[in-house]
């Protein structure tokens, strides 16, 4: 029976993590047009244009953590200041 119950809280324990993900990944929303977004352009492989829009960064992309020089080249922006 203990065996039982020790598989039961790892079962629980599992869907929790997985509800867990998935409210965290609910939260990273693109605010904007994905167009110019460095994480657009890292998938396009267009790592020549990222380095131009990150020369000076004064912006991190709350999603996926890149600098940007412009709050337009992220999805979900702050700024490093």
């Amino acid at each position: 029976m203990p065996d039982i119950l020790s598989r039961m809280y790892c079962f629980k324990a599992e869907i929790i993590t997985c509800i867990e993900k998935e409210i965290s990944m609910a939260e990273h929303v693109c605010k904007g047009d994905h167009k110019g977004h460095l994480c657009l352009l890292a998938s396009q492989d267009k790592f020549e244009e990222i380095k131009k829009l990150a020369k000076s960064p004064k912006y991190i992309c709350f999603n996926c953590g890149r600098l940007a020089d412009s709050d337009k080249n992220v999805c979900n922006p702050m700024p490093l200041d």
